[in-house]
C-alpha cells in the first residue's frame, strides 16, 4: 500500500469539508430558510389579525364604559322607583285620560341574572292623537330611568280613522338587592 501525500490529505480534507458543508446546508439552513419564507408569509396575515383584536379591545371598552354609565345611571335613581306609576304619571302629563290610556299591566322578565333584573310592562292606549302618541313615547325614551319600547303596533281606530290605538311594551333594569 502506498503513503497518501500531502496534496491527497489536503483534497480529501477539503472533498470532506465540502461534504459536511452540503450536508449542513441541506439538514440545517435549507430548512431554515424554508421556515423563515413561511414566517414571512404569514406576517401580513398575523398583522391583520393583530389589527382585529385591537379594534375589538378598543370597541370592548366603548362597550364597558356605556355599561358603566348605565349602572351609574341606575344607582342615581330613587330607590322607590315604580316603573308602573312612573308610566301613569307620564301619561297624564303628555294629556292622556283614563279613557285613552287603557292599561299598564306587568309582564314577566325575560332578562335576569345575579346583578341585574328586566322590568317590562304591557301599555295599551285607545283613541289617541298621532301628536299624544308621539310625546308619550318620546317621554319614555328620553326619560331619566332608562326605559325602552319595545314591540310597538299602532292601528286606527275602527270608529274614530282619525285617532289611534296602540299596544307596546316598555322595559327597563333594576339592580338587585345582594343578598
Amino acid at each position: 500500500m502506498r503513503k497518501i501525500t500531502v496534496r491527497e490529505k489536503v483534497l480529501i480534507g477539503l472533498a470532506g469539508a465540502g461534504l459536511v458543508g452540503a450536508l449542513f446546508y441541506l439538514h440545517v439552513i435549507s430548512p431554515a430558510l424554508a421556515e423563515m419564507k413561511k414566517v414571512d408569509a404569514k406576517i401580513p396575515y398575523v398583522e391583520k389579525q393583530l389589527r382585529a383584536v385591537r379594534r375589538i379591545r378598543e370597541r370592548c371598552g366603548e362597550i364597558n364604559t356605556m355599561i358603566d354609565q348605565v349602572q351609574q345611571r341606575l344607582d342615581k335613581r330613587e330607590g322607590n322607583f315604580q316603573p308602573r306609576a312612573f308610566l301613569d304619571k307620564l301619561a297624564k302629563q303628555v294629556g292622556m285620560n283614563n279613557d285613552q290610556l287603557k292599561g299598564i299591566q306587568p309582564k314577566g322578565s325575560k332578562i335576569e341574572n345575579e346583578v341585574y333584573k328586566e322590568e317590562r310592562f304591557g301599555v295599551t292606549l285607545k283613541k289617541t292623537s298621532l301628536e299624544d302618541l308621539v310625546k308619550f313615547l318620546y317621554q319614555i325614551e328620553s326619560s331619566k330611568y332608562l326605559l325602552t319600547v319595545r314591540k310597538l303596533s299602532i292601528d286606527p281606530d275602527k270608529r274614530s280613522p282619525s285617532l289611534l290605538n296602540a299596544k307596546f311594551e316598555v322595559s327597563t333594569f333594576t339592580r338587585k338587592k345582594p343578598e
